[in-house]
């Protein structure tokens, strides 16, 4: 299986990467993505990606990290994309709004910022003919308006850690986006997600863990690693009705084919 996205870089600063890495091993787990979030963790997911042939990564300036300086930082983006290894997508990026300033202003302010730093993005995204993952968070509106503003196809987007419903699964499948879940499908309140990951079908099926957050049952609660991806799978494998090796295939084969990795 693959992790299609998780955050490896303190684990690498820590010196526990490489124990990190057998125990997803031992759980059938042997390629993952590194997933970008701000200037300090691109050179880092580089390293790992450039010492470790089944770890990738990405670059990207979350919407959390989008301060008044988002716009120099940005420009060191585009950079990655000469350089060895080359990322593969850009991400992930997008907007969020449950983080916002309580003050009413901060937070109109915050709004602006990370509406102009996703639409920049994407405009890069576009001009590499990349892959894009996207966050977003109590914004779906907003969110879908930007992409469709911006005219990217559908078919390069991944909404990553979905959780919002059933309607806006279906307003992503319009426009050729996809979706991927993490382990809170696993959560006995998460109907909503479950009945979206149905809705989309087993064919786009993509699995995360977005480590270190978000550990599946049976260790919600805990940090969470590459390896749990196992649960979050054999918890899949159940809700579509179909064997582990089935999850297996087809979450491997449509990762392979939306980040364009090697064999």
């Amino acid at each position: 299986m693959i992790d299609t996205h998780c955050h490896l870089h303190t684990y690498y600063q820590n010196g526990t990467l490489a124990n990190i890495q057998k125990q997803a091993r031992d759980s059938a787990v042997n390629q993952m993505i590194c997933i970008g979030t701000k200037l300090e963790d691109w050179s880092i997911n580089q390293k790992i990606a450039k010492n470790e042939k089944d770890i990738f990564y990405t670059v990207g300036l979350h919407p959390c990290y989008v301060d008044s300086y988002w716009e120099s930082t940005i420009e060191a983006l585009s950079t990655f994309f000469i350089s060895d290894p080359l990322p593969v997508a850009v991400g992930e990026i997008g907007l969020d709004y449950f983080h916002l300033s309580s003050d009413t202003q901060k937070a109109s302010e915050q709004k602006s910022r990370q509406e102009q730093a996703f639409i920049r993005q994407l405009e890069i995204a576009d001009q590499l003919d990349c892959p894009i993952v996207i966050h977003s968070r109590d914004c779906f509106p907003e969110t879908i308006q930007i992409l469709d503003d911006c005219g990217i196809e559908g078919r390069k987007i991944l909404m990553h850690c979905y959780s919002y419903g059933i309607n806006e699964i279906q307003e992503l499948q319009k426009r050729g986006v996809r979706a991927s879940f993490t382990g809170m499908i696993t959560y006995k309140n998460a109907e909503t997600i479950r009945a979206a990951a149905l809705h989309q079908g087993l064919d786009r099926l993509i699995l995360e863990t977005d480590c270190p957050y978000l550990s599946p049952l049976p260790h919600r609660g805990k940090a969470n690693v590459p390896a749990y991806l196992h649960h979050t799978a054999s918890f899949c494998a159940d809700l579509f009705g179909v064997s582990l090796q089935e999850i297996d295939r087809i979450t491997t084969q449509n990762t392979h084919d939306f980040f364009h990795l090697p064999s």
